[in-house]
């Protein structure tokens, strides 16, 4: 497996090839599953004022990003990164510019500045958990709302994991990441690599 994911990192034309047959294939599966009439039909109702708002909020994203990134760059003591520099990296994670994704993108920027591959991919963890610390909370609001209110046939099996899971999951996430904690957990585990990367990594929202 790690051989593979070399010789597609080394071969970024066929790793977008490969992204985006895994992509047409969830697409099919997708309209398949609901039938190819009702995915049509969806774009019988095109809102242009929704579409204009949904590109605003992208854009304001963006700028929020270029904080984050630049916060989270910070961690255990390492010099804050240009504006222009993190402005850039993050334009490259969302477009379609690094086939690999992201958050690989993120890393390789991240090594390349401090020569700290293990720091690089705590803060890179530290990112994905900063960018669900603000997803998944709202996605668990509208759960709840819909669960208590009109769901519009959303099956309920699709709302209360979101309603149930996403507390629990920030209590357990959060107390197995402080300090004495991740600590205990690391020595009953072995303190094996990926599991330090991952606690460490929500422990940046500690911090």
């Amino acid at each position: 497996m790690r051989d593979l994911r070399r010789r597609l990192r080394e071969h970024p034309y066929a790793l977008t090839a490969l992204a985006l047959a895994f992509a047409a294939t969830a697409v099919a599966g997708i309209a398949n599953a609901y039938g190819f009439g009702a995915v049509d039909s969806a774009f019988d109702a095109i809102e242009p004022g929704w579409i204009a708002f949904i590109a605003v909020a992208e854009i304001v994203s963006y700028g929020a990003y270029v904080v984050a990134y630049r916060s989270i760059a910070c961690v255990q003591g390492h010099e804050p990164i240009p504006l222009r520099l993190a402005a850039r990296v993050v334009a490259a994670g969302f477009g379609p510019l690094s086939a690999g994704g992201g958050f690989a993108l993120d890393k390789q920027a991240l090594h390349a500045l401090h020569s700290d591959e293990r720091a690089a991919t705590v803060r890179v963890v530290g990112l994905g958990v900063l960018e669900w610390a603000l997803l998944a909370p709202a996605a668990s609001i509208c759960a709840i709302a819909m669960l208590l209110g009109n769901r519009d046939g959303v099956w309920p099996s699709l709302l209360w994991p979101w309603a149930l899971a996403v507390p629990a999951g920030f209590a357990l996430g959060l107390f197995a990441s402080a300090p004495g904690t991740r600590r205990r957990i690391l020595r009953w585990f072995g303190n094996p690599g990926w599991l330090g990367h991952l606690l460490e990594g929500v422990a940046t929202l500690h911090t």
